[in-house]
């Protein structure tokens, strides 16, 4: 599906979630929006070893434009992301160099042009989402500007890793102990 100008984007491999099975492809009218992050402008990077270093009263403060032109995008690299982004129909919703960021907005048929990929339906027993297998595609000249692409793939990213507790007389989830009871629990006060 990539065009042929179109080169992979390195570290963007995508697989399907354990157990999941693609059930159709991805409604090609549906607005999607993804965020493009870039490179850092060329430029010396910071060492942070001598930040750290030097005493707070010696540390380099820097304002909000400063640390835009040291840290920020370089101004070509985001145009590129904006032609790029005409080119396919794409809308762009927000360029902040400063924070290394272009949002693009667009209908998924056109994101799945953009980039190179065939976005699917997926069904697996935890749930359903919109998502991609493989590497994402950019056109040779974007390709060293952007880090990454985020917001193609709907799929859950982030799980709880907190368990309720299971302990016998523990209470139940969102219920308050009183104070003398959490004090024998902790043998508190010293010798009691």
């Amino acid at each position: 599906m990539p065009v042929s100008s179109h080169v992979p984007l390195p570290g963007s491999e995508r697989a399907a979630v354990p157990g999941a099975r693609r059930v159709g492809d991805a409604d090609p009218r549906e607005r999607l929006s993804v965020t493009l992050y870039l490179r850092r402008a060329a430029g010396p990077a910071p060492d942070p070893a001598a930040f750290a270093a030097a005493p707070p009263a010696r540390q380099p403060r820097l304002t909000r434009p400063e640390l835009a032109d040291q840290q920020g995008a370089a101004g070509a690299d985001v145009a590129r992301v904006t032609a790029f982004a005409q080119r396919y129909g794409l809308a762009v919703d927000d360029a902040a160099p400063g924070r290394r960021r272009v949002a693009l907005s667009g209908p998924a048929g056109q994101m799945s042009q953009a980039f190179g990929v065939s976005l699917g339906r997926y069904e697996h027993p935890g749930g359903s989402y919109r998502g991609r297998e493989g590497p994402l595609h950019l056109p040779s000249d974007l390709r060293a500007a952007v880090a990454g692409v985020f917001g193609l793939d709907d799929r859950r990213q982030a799980f709880p890793r907190l368990q309720p507790a299971a302990a016998a007389g523990a209470a139940p989830p969102g219920t308050a102990f009183p104070a003398p009871q959490v004090a024998r629990l902790y043998g508190f006060p010293a010798g009691r």
